[in-house]
C-alpha cells in the first residue's frame, strides 16, 4: 500500500505543478514531497534510488521525505466482510495480451504453436 501512496504522490506532484511557472528553466522542476508510510525508516533507506527512478521518468529533481502514517489510517481501504470469489467460465493458462501491432501478434502465435490455452483462444472457443 505504501508504494502505491508514494505512486499516487508522484503521479499528482508530476501532473499538477506547472513545468513553466515553476521549472528553474521552464522545465526542471525541484519537487519535496513529504509521504505517510507505515514504516519510514525502510522507505528512507531506499529514498535515493526512488528518487534517481523519478528523476529519469520526469527530468525533475525529487525529495523524498517518509513520515509515518496516522495509526488511523493504516488501513487504506476496508476490508470487505465477505469475500467473493469470481470463477471464469472457462480453463486457460495464460492471457495473452493482443494489441494489434506486430509484437503481440507474434507473441500470440508462438503460444498457439506451443499448445498453450490462452484467454483469447478462450474467449474465441466459447464464441463458436
Amino acid at each position: 500500500m505504501d508504494l502505491l501512496v508514494i505512486a499516487a504522490m508522484m503521479y499528482g506532484a508530476d501532473t499538477r505543478i506547472n513545468r513553466e511557472e515553476q521549472g528553474e528553466d521552464s522545465w526542471t522542476r525541484m519537487i519535496d514531497l513529504y509521504v505517510p508510510v507505515s514504516d519510514p525508516g525502510l522507505w528512507q533507506q531506499q529514498a535515493d534510488n526512488i528518487q534517481k527512478i523519478f528523476r529519469f521518468l520526469t527530468g525533475d529533481i525529487w525529495t523524498l521525505n517518509f513520515r509515518p502514517r496516522h495509526a488511523d489510517h493504516m488501513a487504506i481501504a476496508p476490508q470487505p466482510s465477505r469475500i467473493r470469489r469470481f470463477q471464469m467460465p472457462y480453463k486457460t493458462d495464460t492471457v495473452c495480451l493482443f494489441s494489434g501491432g506486430m509484437d503481440s501478434f507474434i507473441g500470440a502465435i508462438d503460444l498457439i504453436s506451443q499448445g498453450i490455452r490462452h484467454y483469447w483462444w478462450a474467449i474465441q472457443k466459447a464464441a463458436t
